[in-house]
């Protein structure tokens, strides 16, 4: 489906039924056009400043990695350019550890995204979720990511009222999202 597709085909529902309201959930890619990684690129980028600190490397292969043949791989250390499809695949679904284990505190969590966010601007897609927003029936957003991009489109659009965004920022391996 084109995004014209989708788009006339949520106003003609809604002109059918002006009781219908519409939940927007946003993935890690709506992010992406903004510059923000991608988890499986940060998950990579966190093993790899991980493995600078011997003690928590080791600790968190042995916590993390289950099949011996990935186990001995991340423990040989391979480069960014020789790193396999299985670790990789491991590495990714070890996102949430991987962050706890390289920012174990609160407040190092808290300024690795800022330091992710920092200077990143709108992609053209919150723009047009924020002007969507503007609409009751189409007010709450749903969101995996960490950043306030969703909220940054909200305020620079002039709505301060009725748009209602759940995120679930970074902080413990458990929930939802």
């Amino acid at each position: 489906m084109t995004l014209n597709e989708f788009v006339n085909e949520i106003y003609a529902s809604h002109k059918r039924d002006k009781d219908t309201n519409y939940v927007f959930l946003l993935g890690v890619e709506y992010s992406k056009s903004s510059g923000i990684p991608l988890t499986r690129e940060l998950a990579i980028g966190w093993f790899f400043e991980l493995t600078k600190e011997t003690y928590k490397f080791k600790d968190f292969i042995n916590k993390h990695v289950e099949q011996e043949e990935i186990k001995e791989e991340a423990l040989a250390v391979p480069t960014k350019d020789n790193i396999s499809n299985e670790l990789s695949s491991t590495i990714a679904k070890r996102y949430f550890q991987l962050f706890e284990a390289l920012f174990p505190d609160m407040i190092d969590r808290q300024k690795e995204i800022q330091r992710l966010t920092e200077e990143k601007y709108l992609g053209l897609g919150y723009y047009n979720l924020a002007d969507l927003m503007k609409c009751k029936a189409f007010n709450v957003v749903v969101t995996t990511n960490f950043d306030d991009l969703v909220h940054d489109a909200l305020l620079y659009n002039g709505q301060s009222k009725r748009a209602r965004v759940i995120s679930r920022h970074l902080g413990s391996g458990t929930g939802l999202f």
